[in-house]
């Protein structure tokens, strides 16, 4: 009994120990897939991190090849990485900003290449673009090329201001172009304003020789002046500024003289209107019946000016010399212009057979 108890227990052994492998073998398999699926997931994570971190890392160094001015670097990096990892935040901004920055590169060559080549209306243009895209966007990048632009502006207002100056302009004209140009520095604007100085010095020169040329002195010297201070004294000014005070001087030395002339002329005219401009051209005496003798003749007025009330004093003697008679007789007519004649005619009783007449004075005033 005991013996067959034994094998009984034997074989109810196998059969749970058979039991029991059958179950252990599904759960083996089980793990294994967990693990599988634990490996395969921490692969992924391991593999998305590491593509994460690519694409951080690609960014990182795009912005630095982009602020080294690198665009194609910085380019290459940012397609790989929003190739890469198109979610990431701030990869397309920063291509977008990239590919923009180096567009306004390109713009700043082209505005540099019709400067260079004087083309003004071109460069007018191509700055315009620039500055719109500068104020119409927030781009980080723009900084970088914050001197180029301010260079460029700067260089093409002074371009422009020597193209302009090439016409004809009055000096205010000039004078704002010079303004335009004041606060821009280098080199080339210094040379600039040299040139609109000169061309405002000739300018102020040419005006004021008009002014001379009309004797208008203090009007010569005041546009003068005001060339001076919009070039800092020119030299050119002040040698005309001292040519016309020379010129002033002289003039005003020889009005002086015209003028004590003219009084002196003046003077000797109107002592001679008063003294001699009536000249006694001809006169007579006859005796057109018995004890009448009749004076009869003319006067001149060879003054400056019309002369009136002209009287002729004569006397009459006898043959002895005794004087008889003294007489005044008007000049007609009473006015007597330049240059005209007048008559005069009197009558005197004398019984006398003969008689000795003669004319002592002649008399007028100046109308």
């Amino acid at each position: 009994m005991s013996g067959h108890h034994q094998e009984n227990e034997k074989r109810s052994q196998k059969r749970l120990s058979a039991s029991s492998a059958r179950v252990d073998t599904p759960i083996k398999m089980l793990g294994i897939v967990f693990l599988s699926c634990v490996l395969f997931v921490i692969s992924i994570y391991a593999f998305e991190s590491w593509r994460n971190k690519q694409v951080l890392d690609w960014k990182a160094q795009a912005e630095t090849d982009a602020f080294n001015t690198d665009w194609n670097e910085a380019e290459d990096k940012l397609i790989r990485a929003n190739q890469l990892r198109p979610s990431v935040i701030g990869v397309e901004e920063s291509l977008s900003a990239v590919q923009e920055a180096k567009e306004l590169e390109a713009d700043l060559r082209k505005l540099s290449a019709h400067l260079d080549s004087g083309q003004m209306n071109q460069a007018e243009f191509v700055m315009e673009q620039i500055i719109d895209k500068v104020k119409a966007s927030d781009n980080n990048l723009y900084y970088l090329f914050e001197e180029d632009i301010l260079e460029g502006r700067d260089k093409l207002l002074v371009l422009k201001v020597e193209d302009d100056i090439k016409n004809p302009l009055s000096m205010q004209s000039l004078a704002r172009k010079l303004l335009e140009i004041s606060d821009v520095k280098g080199e080339y604007s210094d040379k600039a304003r040299e040139q609109v100085k000169n061309k405002i010095a000739e300018a102020a020169i040419e005006e004021a020789k008009k002014e001379l040329n009309a004797v208008e002195f203090s009007q010569a010297l005041n546009i003068v002046e005001i060339g001076m201070g919009y070039t800092e004294n020119h030299e050119d000014l002040e040698a005309f500024k001292k040519e016309i005070e020379a010129e002033r001087l002289a003039y005003q030395t020889a009005e002086y003289d015209r003028m004590q002339e003219a009084m002196e002329e003046a003077e000797k005219e109107d002592i001679y209107n008063r003294t001699e401009a009536v000249t006694l051209k001809e006169w007579g005496v006859n005796a057109p019946s018995p004890g009448v003798i009749e004076l009869a003749g003319k006067v001149e007025n060879q003054g400056s000016r019309a002369i009136q009330e002209i009287f002729i004093t004569w006397r009459i003697y006898t043959d002895q010399g005794v004087l008889v008679e003294e007489r005044t007789v008007g000049v007609k007519p009473e006015i007597l212009p330049r240059n005209a004649e007048g008559e005069f005619n009197d009558s005197f009783l004398f019984e006398a057979a003969e008689a000795k007449v003669e004319i002592t004075n002649i008399t007028w005033s100046l109308e």
